[in-house]
């Protein structure tokens, strides 16, 4: 897991340049809909956060149950599974053929991808045998590069390509070989060991925060909860702190504007005895790269410390069994 996390920057490559290989075959979209759950779902929640201020048109996400009634022929449609055997991202697929919406294909085989070869689908196939939710940074750069061949996003590879640079820094810092108080990833992981961890963010940096989640999740098998502001000051605030065995991390950007730095700072005033921050500098793509690489080795270091295997997701693999039986 840790080994992944260092390769960050070749899967970020490599996934853009497997997505210019592709013709994504759509003109005049008036919207792109990314569509996944889990890992998958992050890499089209990212891509709208990080690439609206670039996009020619809407970037939307969606993970809900099944494909929504305004995905229609305006839309170009990107559906995102690494496996391959999503049930929901698999009826997408059917509907958005029958529908006649552009539609675009990120995997790395199963039935997604033999749908796709069958309905003559456009597919990025990405390198099978990772943990799945490492998949992301090559899902992400092949999403990327299909932002950039339909025009929706111009110069998307080279705006995340400017951006790789920060990840090596990132790994000097927060690698097994750097240690507190340098590394603050570390330095995370103790301070959520056996407690209740809360991710306070920024909403530029929700998904980061929502992947952090996840990967505690999975990785440390411990619960999390996301708190976002400026949401979270309308109703969540009121219910700080949640319990006395919660500890929050402050996941904040350099580039919040001012009303949003004021209610950061609050918080973090508020919780401060059991608040620990951490900044991300740089563009929102250099500070979104560089903070969803500190979650992931923040997430490794506490199923250390919890003494966890990080890679098994025992409860997630006997729902996936159950589900497969409805597939067949």
């Amino acid at each position: 897991m840790l080994q992944q996390t260092m390769d960050q920057e070749s899967l970020y490559l490599d996934g853009i340049r497997k997505g210019k290989s592709i013709e994504p075959r759509v003109r005049g979209a008036l919207k792109v809909v990314f569509y996944g759950l889990g890992g998958s779902g992050i890499v089209g929640l990212l891509a709208e956060y990080m690439f609206s201020d670039f996009a020619e048109i809407p970037l939307l996400s969606y993970r809900g149950a099944s494909l929504p009634k305004w995905v229609w022929r305006d839309s170009f449609l990107v559906l995102v599974s690494y496996s391959g055997n999503t049930l929901e991202v698999i009826e997408c697929a059917k509907k958005s053929v029958e529908r006649g919406v552009a539609t675009c294909v990120v995997c790395s085989g199963g039935r997604l991808e033999r749908l796709a070869i069958e309905k003559n689908l456009p597919m990025v196939k990405v390198r099978g045998g990772l943990t799945p939710r490492m998949a992301v940074p090559e899902m992400l750069g092949a999403v990327c590069s299909l932002l950039e061949a339909s025009n929706a996003v111009r110069n998307a590879t080279k705006l995340l390509e400017n951006a790789l640079p920060a990840l090596r820094e990132t790994n000097a810092y927060y690698s097994p070989r750097s240690d507190p108080p340098t590394n603050t990833a570390k330095v995370a992981a103790i301070h959520l060991h056996s407690h209740l961890p809360v991710v306070v963010c920024s909403s530029p940096l929700y998904p980061v925060a929502l992947r952090l989640k996840n990967q505690l999740n999975e990785n440390a098998k411990t619960p999390c909860i996301v708190v976002e502001a400026p949401e979270a000051m309308h109703n969540t605030l009121e219910a700080l702190p949640f319990t006395s065995q919660d500890r929050y991390l402050s996941l904040r950007w350099a580039g919040e504007d001012l009303g949003l730095a004021f209610q950061m700072d609050y918080l973090k005033n508020l919780l401060s005895d059991i608040m620990l921050e951490q900044r991300f500098g740089g563009s929102i793509i250099e500070a979104s790269l560089s903070a969803l690489a500190w979650s992931d080795y923040t997430s490794i270091y506490l199923a250390a410390l919890s003494k966890v295997d990080p890679v098994p997701v025992q409860n997630i693999s006997r729902f996936r069994g159950e589900l497969d039986k409805l597939m067949k």
